[in-house]
């Protein structure tokens, strides 16, 4: 296998406990949140398929491995100068040997290497070469990670476009594929190296060109940000970078109110656009505030709602693998076994009943409780009345953890009544 000469790999998953998503009811270590930059170059040997992974700190550490005028050295223009506006203060990245195997090959030796991650992202260049989006958004989605891309795809204007990047993602139901369109801006071109302005030789004119900008770096940047083990924690990327601060070297999009709401899939007073197929992400001003809007994944999920659960689902594997190693054993049994087991999964909801995660408001829930807080409740059935095979597999029963996310306010209707007196006149 590949890069066990420089890394002591963990699986990623549970081996003991699994944890699934119920998002019907009406209710790897958690600190691993980095964000890998998938990049074909190899930075001059830094990378390779025995070297998958790299952190990168600064732009002059990303010059001084790669080329000036390459994709990874633009990304991290862009990116670091940035790095107070709540972002990751470094990315990772993750190399893909593009001439000998699959992104999903390269995806699985990178994250054999290194699983401490939570976003991914990659150039431009690999973005647009064909299907590449989808395998990234399939392989992120299959592994509990984000996947933040940029299309300059004009289908997307269409809400009822099912040819639309946009539209593809959602048929597919790829829940964690963030998609940020971008019609790009322009710039004038400069030499990479020296950073000279470029010319046309025969006018004498600065010489322009459309760029998109990394917002999937910067996105990706943001969530992964975000440290949800801190009090306060709950965030939504709308309105973000907070204070109307924007990002340094990257303007809003020029875009229509009507482009806004295709891309979007949502009306002003936040419905869902009719025929809507698919949602996506943009950066624009208005009121005179910049940031994105909406911040969904492309299949209408809140970004930071997600994040919550992924979160919260790496808590609660984290502390029964905890749980079962600090342990001679877990009893299988209602006075020991089944109370162990809920405390520590109490003790994770407490702390991200805490930090902000879950609602301010106290809830009511129609099973009984092993234990619960103001929004959240952890449940299981007795382990006495499981079948005999189920006790001699050593399988507990189904413990329930369920939530009320803290949600947020995106839309504030306001009615203004308007009366030219209050008083009623009688003759």
């Amino acid at each position: 296998m590949a890069c066990l000469d420089v890394c002591n790999p963990d699986i990623g998953r549970s081996n003991s406990s699994i944890i699934t998503i119920d998002d019907t009811t009406n209710v790897s270590s958690p600190d691993c949140t980095d964000l890998i930059l998938l990049v074909k170059e190899n930075g001059g040997g830094i990378l390779s398929t025995t070297a998958r992974v790299k952190t990168m700190t600064s732009a002059p550490e990303v010059k001084r491995y790669f080329s000036a005028a390459g994709e990874v050295v633009r990304a991290a223009n862009e990116y670091f100068p940035n790095t107070s506006r709540e972002i990751k203060k470094y990315f990772k990245v993750g190399y893909w040997d593009s001439a000998n195997e699959t992104i999903t090959e390269a995806l699985d030796a990178i994250a054999a290497c290194d699983n401490c991650w939570l976003v991914l992202t990659s150039t431009h260049d690999i973005q647009t070469e064909p299907a590449a989006d989808l395998d990234m958004a399939l392989w992120a989605t299959a592994n509990d990670k984000f996947y933040t891309w940029v299309s300059t795809d004009a289908d997307n204007l269409n809400p009822a476009n099912a040819n639309s990047p946009k539209a593809e993602h959602a048929a597919l139901n790829l829940s964690n594929s963030v998609m940020i369109y971008s019609k790009g801006q322009c710039e004038i071109v400069r030499d990479p190296i020296n950073g000279a302005v470029q010319v046309d030789p025969v006018t004498g004119e600065p010489i322009t060109a459309t760029y998109v900008k990394y917002h999937n770096l910067l996105v990706g940047g943001y969530i992964a940000g975000q440290d949800l083990g801190q009090r306060n924690a709950s965030y939504t990327l709308k309105f973000k970078p907070k204070n109307n601060v924007g990002w340094v070297g990257v303007k809003v999009d020029a875009l229509t109110y009507s482009d806004v709401v295709a891309v979007t899939g949502e009306n002003p007073d936040g419905t869902i656009v009719q025929n809507n197929n698919g949602y996506g992400n943009v950066f624009v001003k208005s009121m005179g505030f910049s940031g994105y809007t909406a911040g969904k994944t492309v299949t209408g999920e809140w970004i930071d709602q997600l994040h919550a659960k992924l979160y919260v689902k790496r808590r609660l594997q984290y502390a029964v693998a905890l749980l079962q190693s600090q342990s001679k054993k877990i009893p299988y049994d209602d006075a020991r076994g089944k109370q162990r087991l809920a405390s520590v999964m109490a003790r994770e909801m407490a702390v991200c009943q805490r930090n902000g995660l879950f609602s301010g408001d106290e809830q009511t829930w129609g099973r009984i409780a092993v234990r619960k807080g103001l929004a959240w409740i952890v449940a299981a059935d007795d382990f006495i009345v499981q079948a005999a095979d189920r006790q001699n597999q050593r399988l507990a029963p189904i413990f329930e953890t369920c939530f009320v996310p803290d949600g947020g306010v995106h839309f504030v209707p306001i009615l203004i009544c308007v009366r030219l007196s209050t008083q009623t006149n009688e003759v």
